[in-house]
């Protein structure tokens, strides 16, 4: 099992309120959120990523693949 980076119920940025968790793993923890400033709180992905470790190379390269991802409005169902 592991350890949740955010809790549910948790506002970010006063604005994202996480309510799902999506993925957990040991690298990265995916989240569904939803925006409380937007009409019909449209919802959204948030990826944490946890960095196994802290050199500089890996970092560079977590962060590399990192920034591929993109967040993408999901739309409500």
């Amino acid at each position: 099992m592991h350890t949740q980076l955010l809790m549910l119920g948790q506002l970010l940025d006063d604005r994202y309120q996480v309510i799902q968790t999506v993925e957990a793993s040991r690298y990265v923890q995916i989240y569904i959120a939803k925006d409380v400033t937007q009409p019909g709180a449209p919802q959204c992905k948030i990826s944490c990523f946890r960095p196994v470790s802290n050199d500089y190379a890996s970092l560079e390269a977590a962060r590399e693949i990192f920034s591929e991802r993109s967040a993408k409005t999901i739309s409500a169902q």
